[in-house]
């Protein structure tokens, strides 16, 4: 995802997830960024966490966390990614990697 002047611009990426089948091709997607973008990169584990009533945290809260703090340094996003993630999941097993890399563009 791309937060650029308070919007969230989704780049459509579908297929096999990286790493998990060898001598796979994947497609390229390409974007331009624009000085002041926030680029968010992360695993379906995220989205795919489950809290108690087995409800998947989704894409939707993502974006909206992003649209929220696209502006703020990476770090703090990625803190309140975690964060709401947690509290989100209420003790619920963490079953799959979570891993976010968030980038601001100069």
């Amino acid at each position: 995802m791309i937060y650029r002047d308070g919007e969230v611009i989704k780049p459509r990426a579908e297929g096999v997830p990286i790493g998990l089948l060898e001598d796979r091709h994947y497609e390229e997607i390409e974007f331009q960024t624009e000085p002041g973008d926030t680029v968010l990169f992360y695993s379906d584990g995220i989205e795919d966490q489950l809290n108690p009533n087995e409800d998947d945290y989704s894409r939707a809260r993502i974006l909206r966390l992003l649209k929220k703090h696209g502006h703020e340094s990476p770090q703090t996003i990625a803190n309140a990614i975690f964060t709401e993630l947690d509290a989100f999941r209420d003790g619920t097993a963490i079953t799959d990697d979570q891993s976010v890399v968030v980038l601001k563009v100069c």
